[in-house]
């Protein structure tokens, strides 16, 4: 249920234009909402299938790794074979190369299905609902008629799926299909190795909430 249609079909109740820049984008995630977005907006959802998402955090410091060896090995070329200080100089480069092939190991992150995640919901995060909310009503309590300029407007922008609803509907128990994302590490992160939280761009609410993934060997797909 949506009180207030005019919220929805207004430019105040648009959420703020997200920073495409600076966001690697995941793909799909589908689950359900263990406990409702709290005031830091940090939802909990119960994954229904494994979800594979790369470690930016690592894939940078591969980065930083890839120029240093690039470095180390146009400061040997230039060495004379057989010194000293070639030697060094290849022996880092070797030892470049071995922990660039370790990080790559730990390149992507697996969630397991049936997992519980933290989600971080932000400002520019879309919500979206399955169907058209057909009991909306306007700001003196009034049902409103829906008709196709109403179901237009509650489409917008047409590019997603849905229709538009709010965060308040972010209910346990309520199955979502999250769109995910990751902001690009700044330095800090990158010295540090800290992880990035994985964000929402969008949440559709579905009308069903999905059955947990059970064993994949019972049934055929």
């Amino acid at each position: 249920m949506i009180p207030v249609l005019a919220a929805l079909l207004g430019l105040p109740g648009q959420p703020q234009a997200e920073p495409t820049k600076d966001l690697y984008l995941l793909g799909w995630a589908q689950g359900i909402i263990v406990s409702a977005p709290d005031r830091n907006g940090v939802l909990l959802v119960e994954w229904n299938h494994p979800f594979v998402h790369p470690d930016f955090a690592v894939a940078a410091e591969i980065d930083d790794r890839k120029k240093q060896v690039a470095s180390l090995r146009e400061k040997g070329l230039k060495l004379p074979k057989g010194s000293a200080e070639r030697d060094q100089v290849t022996q880092a480069f070797v030892n470049g190369m071995e922990a660039i092939a370790n990080l790559r190991n730990d390149a992507y992150k697996t969630i397991p299905a049936n997992s519980q995640v933290t989600v971080r919901l932000e400002p520019w995060t879309r919500y979206r609902q399955e169907k058209p909310p057909l009991d909306a009503f306007d700001d003196k309590g009034n049902l409103l008629p829906v008709n196709p300029m109403t179901l237009r407007k509650l489409r917008e922008p047409l590019h997603w799926p849905g229709y538009q609803s709010q965060k308040s509907q972010l209910e346990e128990g309520r199955g979502v299909l999250m769109h995910m994302a990751m902001r690009k590490p700044d330095a800090r992160q990158k010295e540090e190795g800290r992880g990035l939280p994985l964000l929402a761009r969008l949440v559709l609410l579905l009308e069903q909430a999905p059955p947990t993934s059970g064993d994949p060997l019972a049934a055929p797909r």
